[in-house]
């Protein structure tokens, strides 16, 4: 079972997959810490939710557009440009926050908004670079699914810890230390994986490149024109244009694979609030951490499993019956009489969130342009945000209304997306072809 694993780790993937994990776990962190000191130097939880929220949204709205650098640009100088700017937006964050405790007012909270802002915009996507790293490794081996499952227990692990380090940080020292660690790792991470050296001939004659190769179209690369470079001939610059109608990412297959993902970040954020809420109601608040860390618990088992074994069918067909499944468990979770059994249907819809998750990342790449691949890739994560920012709301207000049961409409409603999300995938990519990637 750890064969497929060792097997993606050999080589130069642990290069960049150990600092993408690390700045994965500063990226986790962030939201939280910056929550617990502004409400810690504000003494507003209003005023902490607004500018954690203008981070969250910035991060959410910007991310697919500076994904667009790394396309265009290779990941080395964007990525360092974006800790640079994320660095410093932070320290403004935090002088702004410490500065202005002692006379808060409607300026200042716009002016933590805007640095907010900055931040959340400039949060490097070390996710989506490690992905689409994958991706240019096993571009047409089965290993991708393996390697996109090692993706999936990476987010598990660090949005499972990143809460946990948080809250120790700040009852430790305090909530500066937990902004500042997070940051730390975000940097950290993201120096070294753009440090990470990709020119052969300098380190290993013998090992592949990972990063995927920038835009190389014609008119953004004058040396690489017929008219200006005789040499290379007309027949050269097809190689380097992606085919029509791939480069666009508003096409039905992916906008299929987004919405997926939108559905996913539903299940995740109406879980969220729903499994508190009904803990509190049976008399047993704090069983709701252990609650949601058997969701946790789930997706990493998932993940393993679904990444280790061998599995045959056509990717948008195994995700649809991975969505399938889903919705079956998600369907348990309102019907048991005890917290018991909200465990084991939690445990259930988190075995079966991963293979939809790893399923929709593998899809990405046969789906869309090479040269897009780290936009596309932003794109499922800020939907998968935005969903779960979405259906949190949405159960937090029907729990206000109605009860805690009844809340896990939202999660039923998010599960149905995905479902019928799936359906779309697999009727709009019928007839492609999908190669090594359908078997083993």
């Amino acid at each position: 079972m750890w064969s497929r694993y060792r097997r993606v780790l050999q080589g130069p993937a642990w290069r960049f997959f150990l600092p993408a994990a690390a700045g994965r776990l500063g990226v986790a962190m962030t939201g939280l810490g910056l929550l617990s000191l502004l409400q810690a130097t504000t003494g507003s939880l209003a005023t902490a939710g607004a500018v954690t929220g203008a981070f969250a949204l910035s991060e959410a709205v910007a991310g697919p557009q500076v994904a667009r650098l790394f396309d265009r640009y290779g990941q080395r100088r964007p990525l360092l440009l974006l800790i640079l700017m994320h660095a410093a937006a932070v320290a403004g964050l935090l002088s702004a926050a410490l500065l202005g405790a002692a006379h808060q007012d409607g300026r200042s909270t716009v002016a933590l908004c805007l640095l907010a802002v900055v931040a959340g915009a400039s949060l490097p996507q070390v996710g989506a670079c490690s992905a689409a790293r994958w991706t240019r490794l096993f571009a047409a081996s089965p290993l991708l699914r393996t390697a996109f499952a090692l993706e999936s227990m990476a987010n598990d692990v660090a949005f499972l810890l990143g809460p946990t380090v948080v809250v120790a940080a700040a009852v430790a020292w305090t909530p500066v230390a937990a902004v500042v660690l997070a940051t730390g790792l975000v940097v950290c991470g993201g120096v070294l994986l753009a440090m990470v050296c990709e020119e052969r001939p300098r380190c290993d004659q013998h090992a592949p490149a990972t990063e995927p190769e920038p835009d190389l179209r014609p008119d953004l690369r004058p040396d690489l024109r017929p008219d200006l470079r005789p040499d290379l001939g007309p027949e050269a610059v097809p190689e380097l244009v992606p085919g029509p109608g791939r480069r666009g990412l508003l096409r039905a297959p992916f906008v299929s694979v987004v919405v997926v993902n939108l559905g996913l970040g539903g299940v995740f954020g109406s879980l969220q609030v729903a499994v508190t809420a009904s803990a509190a109601g049976a008399g047993r608040p704090g069983v709701a951490g252990a609650l949601y860390s058997v969701l946790a618990l789930g997706g990493l088992i998932g993940g393993f499993v679904f990444g280790a074994g061998a599995w045959r069918g056509a990717p948008p067909r195994q995700l649809l019956t991975a969505a399938l499944c889903l919705f079956l468990a998600v369907n348990l979770l309102s019907a048991g009489p005890s917290l018991l059994w909200l465990a084991g249907a939690v445990l259930a819809a988190g075995l079966m969130v991963a293979p939809v998750m790893v399923l929709s990342g593998s899809m990405v790449h046969r789906l869309v342009d090479p040269t897009t691949i780290t936009q596309a890739l932003s794109w499922t994560a800020s939907a998968s945000a935005a969903g779960l920012a979405g259906a949190a709301a949405t159960t937090g207000y029907l729990i206000d209304t109605t009860d805690a049961r009844a809340s896990f409409a939202v999660t039923v409603a998010a599960a149905t997306t995905v479902l019928l999300a799936a359906a779309a995938a697999a009727r709009t990519t019928g007839s492609t072809r999908w190669g090594p990637l359908a078997g083993t």
